[in-house]
């Protein structure tokens, strides 16, 4: 932990999470982080999810949301050993990149509604997504990819805008 939020460095990639972190109906989950340099790694993704079911288990199911450092971001799922990609790496003008010593951050936002799935980058609408797909009811938290530097300020629910 480090006021605020806390610092993670990977190795591996991996999934955080608090048992109590769940959400389901018309909700949005949001996080900050900073990324730190890098060291060569921009295809690193970081970001969070929603829809976690069975995360302790041998077939665990989210949808995830990343960006990485060259100005891109993907929308994926994890199905037991299946990732489907619902939105592959895509550049938007809207993720801010880490460059120098400088950590930057990015705040990214997804907004579970009645029958789509909004992500956004720094306020700015990315992609829209029919929620039968996203799947969103379920635990929600942190996705770090391998060999990322951050600090995450917050990953929280709140009531669905944009």
């Amino acid at each position: 932990q480090m006021t605020p939020g806390y610092h993670v460095t990977t190795g591996p990639a991996a999934i955080m999470w608090s048992p109590d972190s769940t959400a389901s109906g018309s909700f949005a989950v949001d996080g900050s982080i900073f990324l730190f340099p890098t060291k060569g790694r921009d295809q690193e993704g970081y970001g969070i999810f929603v829809g976690g079911q069975a995360l302790d288990g041998a077939s665990p199911r989210y949808t995830y949301f990343l960006l990485r450092n060259d100005g891109k971001f993907l929308i994926k799922q994890r199905a037991g050993a299946a990732t489907p990609v619902l939105k592959d790496w895509t550049s938007h003008a809207a993720i801010k990149l880490q460059a120098g010593e400088d950590a930057m951050k990015n705040d990214l936002r997804i907004v579970s509604g009645v029958k789509s799935v909004v992500f956004l980058v720094n306020g700015v609408e990315v992609a829209s997504l029919p929620r039968a797909t996203v799947a969103p009811d379920g635990a929600f938290g942190l996705r770090i990819n391998h060999a990322v530097n951050a600090h995450v300020v917050k990953v929280t629910r709140s009531v669905a805008s944009r």
